[in-house]
This record gives C-alpha cells, structure tokens and sequence, in this order.
C-alpha cells in the first residue's frame, strides 16, 4: 500500500523518533485534519493449532498467512476454521500551530480487548506527537520550512485551507499521527 504525501512526510518524520520532552502547555493558534487515510482486509481461518498459538489464514487472494497469537491475545479457543477475521486501520494526521511556551512530543498506546470468553478482538490506538519548529514561509508556494527534533529542516505543504499569513518564523508546528488498528474474529457467513 502507497502512502498518500501527508502521511508519507509524517512517515519520514517518525523515522527520527521522538522526544519525550515535557512542558507548560503552548498557545494554540490553530489545529485540523490535513489527512485521513484507511484500510480494511479480511481472510478465513483454516486451521488453530492452540499448543502453537497459531492460526492459519486463508487471505482474500487465495494465498496463506500464519499468524502467531501473542501472550497478550486470550479467547483463541473460540476462533475456528471458517470463521471471518476483518482488521480495519485507519491513520488520521492533525497539524497544530503553537505559540509560547514548548509543547512536548512523545508516543502514546491504549489497547482494549474483548472480555474473556468471547471471541478474540483487539482495539489498538497509537499516537505521536513530532514537534518542529517554523524556519520559513513561502506564502506563494505554499510551504513550510520546518526543523524537526533531528535539527534537519524539511519543506512541507502547508494545505489550502489554513490560513498561511498565521504561520511565522518561531512558532512550533506539532504533528500528530493517530493510527488506530482493530481486529475481529467472527463466524463464517455460512454460520450466521
């Protein structure tokens, strides 16, 4: 799967890794979405071997995928062959525009699960927070020139709908990736 732009630069940023930097709260000028992408994939269990932890699936394209079943992971006894395995992801990226004292960068987790005894599902959602500070502004091209935690100074397009003329050399750019992953374990259709 391509990346769409915004998310591939977000990409290239979390490579550097963030800081875990803590602060008083900045001044938000401004903060929306400039990007939301997304996918779902499904496939078919063929087999559970729960000495191993292990499931066998069928994907969509016919081709077979083993899946190890983590510590973490309970309720495997109720997963059998036939029944539907479906992961939707969906990753949204938010630009925030601060003034004033440095807002802290850093990565967040928060998992759920499904009760014990039910069928195996899992709720992931990761956050993380890159801040860069400001360096330069072409109004007419419609960039940001933006130092990131690893003092490298990317362009980044700055979308149609901000308010380019808010945007200064010193303020902080804060940009936020939130991917949430869920997977669920269902019956067959054949067995609804």
């Amino acid at each position: 799967m391509r990346l769409p732009p915004h998310l591939a630069v977000l990409s290239a940023l979390l490579s550097f890794g963030a800081l875990a930097q803590q602060g008083p709260a900045p001044t938000v000028i401004g903060s929306r979405v400039v990007g939301e992408s997304g996918y779902e994939v499904s496939a078919t269990v063929e087999s559970v071997d729960l000495a191993a932890r292990q499931v066998l699936l069928r994907r969509e394209d016919g081709s077979f995928l083993t899946v190890k079943a983590g510590p973490r992971a309970r309720n495997l006894a109720q997963v059998k062959p036939g029944d539907l395995v479906r992961a939707t992801v969906t990753e949204t990226l938010r630009l925030t525009l601060t003034r004033g004292a440095e807002p802290a960068s850093g990565m967040t987790e928060d998992v759920a699960r499904t009760p014990e005894g039910e069928r195996p599902g899992i709720v992931r959602v990761e956050t993380a927070h890159i801040v860069g500070d400001v360096v330069a502004v072409d109004q007419a091209a419609r960039t940001a020139g933006i130092r990131t935690p690893d003092g490298v100074v990317r362009t980044v397009p700055v979308p149609d709908d901000v308010d380019i003329t808010r945007i200064h050399p010193g303020d902080d750019v804060t940009l936020t990736v939130t991917r949430r992953s869920a997977i669920a374990v269902g019956p067959s259709a054949a067995a609804r």
